[in-house]
């Protein structure tokens, strides 16, 4: 995880500490030493003012990385936290654990504004909208959930994987959302009212998308290889298949 600007780097370790390391000199700033065991998943404010750390500890923890002080400890029941999505303004923080909840928190306070209780399985990933209009979630349980993160309520329900969703990623005008199952595909549908658009296969599992180049284009790392996909519009109307 790199800071906005590129003046810090962190990483997350198996022994529960957090490093905040100097890009450019490779030297090691901070330790940031809370959770009692390894760190699961990173993310910064969009201004860099504040990084979050989850673990297996079951907490989120915000921290300053320019003096490495612990500000907060999120806590809010025992299950394990595996996923992290910062506003896009950083008025909230998403967390998604292996209860199947996601809550939103004020990262200023450490209180919960929702719990989002639809999932009957654990999340796996979460992703927010560019303007942070919406919070997209994806679980084990085989579904997509896009919800209003301002209000907490479910807006839609995702299907079509037949085995867990294990990633998920958003166009960069957040009008269409991808998703990767266990299952070999990779499903793309509209944000804005969840309709499908497209459905690809991909040799192997495709656990994560390392980036995505612009709305017509997806790139996902697969058990063997590394895809790319254009994604074909016609009149406008958006992707109606994915082609190699």
């Amino acid at each position: 995880m790199t800071a906005p600007d590129g003046s810090w780097l962190a990483s997350g370790a198996e022994d529960g500490t957090v490093g905040i390391w100097d890009p450019i000199t490779g030297t090691l700033r901070h330790t940031l030493a809370g959770h009692t065991n390894a760190v699961l998943a990173l993310v910064t404010a969009p201004d860099g003012s504040w990084l979050a750390s989850d673990g297996f500890d079951d907490t989120v923890r915000i921290w300053d990385p320019v003096t490495g002080t612990l500000r907060r400890t999120l806590t809010d029941g025992p299950s394990q936290v595996g996923a992290l999505v910062a506003a896009p303004d950083g008025s909230w923080l998403a967390s998604g654990a292996d209860d199947g909840t996601v809550r939103i928190w004020d990262p200023t306070t450490a209180t919960v504004r929702h719990v989002l209780t639809n999932h009957t399985d654990g999340v796996s990933a979460l992703v927010t909208a560019p303007d942070g209009s919406w919070l997209a979630s994806s679980s084990y349980d085989r579904t997509v959930r896009i919800w209003d993160p301002t209000t907490g309520t479910l807006r839609q329900t995702l299907t079509g994987h037949r085995s867990p969703v294990m990633a998920l990623m958003k166009a960069p005008d957040g009008s269409w959302l991808a998703s990767a199952g266990r299952d070999g595909t990779i499903r793309i549908c509209q944000t804005r009212d969840g309709g499908h658009l497209a459905t690809t296969r991909i040799g192997g599992t495709p656990p994560v998308f390392p980036l995505t180049t612009d709305s017509r284009a997806v790139y996902c790392a697969g058990a063997h290889a590394v895809y790319g996909f254009d994604l074909l519009l016609t009149q406008g109307q958006g992707p109606n298949q994915a082609s190699d």
